[in-house]
């Protein structure tokens, strides 16, 4: 499995317009949503791959999504987001529409 940090930009769509995105691609086996126009996804894609996905659902979508490197990383984050990307889980797909913390 697969850690990843997508950025989009919010001046093309909301927040909610980008959650309902990676709700609906499958492969995306979880998520946390930790600033305004940032998340980490798990998922067994590769970058390119969950890119298209993802951009298939809302074709105005402007994003990267970049392979967290688990060896060489920093940052200020909450507890729960360094955890998350550490031990990178699947959870069900119904459980996932609340995980937000931003």
């Amino acid at each position: 499995m697969n850690a990843y940090l997508a950025v989009f930009d919010d001046t093309r769509l909301t927040r909610n317009q980008f959650v309902e995105a990676i709700n609906r691609v499958s492969a995306v086996e979880d998520w946390l949503s930790f600033m305004p126009s940032a998340a980490c996804l798990i998922s067994p894609l590769s970058a390119t791959e969950l890119t298209g996905a993802i951009q298939a659902q809302n074709a105005n979508i402007r994003l990267m999504i970049t392979q967290i490197d688990l060896a060489n990383m920093n940052g200020r984050l909450e507890r729960e987001v360094w955890e998350f990307i550490h031990k990178p889980r699947t959870a069900p797909r119904e459980r996932q529409l609340a995980r937000q913390l931003a």
